[in-house]
């Protein structure tokens, strides 16, 4: 599955994406789809297609995640951000803590936001190990 994704991809870094969200994003939306509660309304109907994808591509992805390197950049409320989230298998090491809000994850001011420089200090790291 993929092989020109898998030849061409080190690493994936999420921003303001938690490691449990890919499961709580599907499960609540099949849930959803099993309610007899929603009239079929032409919102309703693109909603659950977009569900049925979205829970499609999580499977796809879970499929070949664990061959990639993955790092979590979540916001933080000056706390650290790994101790918010549930037990999980993923290392503190894939998690790690901004000064951001949700909606400022992608947004710097300049290339010295302390933020904006730790996510390029990662990606420097990824190519370097790349190399390697």
């Amino acid at each position: 599955m993929y092989p020109e994704f898998r030849s061409s991809v080190y690493g994936i870094i999420f921003l303001g994406v938690p490691p449990d969200a890919k499961g709580s994003l599907g499960n609540q939306g099949v849930a959803m789809l099993g309610t007899d509660d929603l009239s079929d309304t032409p919102l309703i109907s693109a909603l659950k297609r977009d569900i049925r994808w979205l829970h499609d591509q999580i499977g796809r992805y879970d499929q070949i995640c664990d061959e990639f390197v993955v790092k979590y950049f979540l916001e933080s409320d000056g706390t650290s951000a790994t101790s918010r989230l549930p037990p999980t298998d993923i290392q503190k090491e894939q998690l790690i803590p901004l000064n951001r809000t949700h909606g400022m994850m992608a947004r710097y001011a300049s290339a010295d936001d302390d933020d904006f420089e730790k996510i390029a200090k990662c990606l420097v790291n990824m190519v370097e190990q790349l190399r390697d």
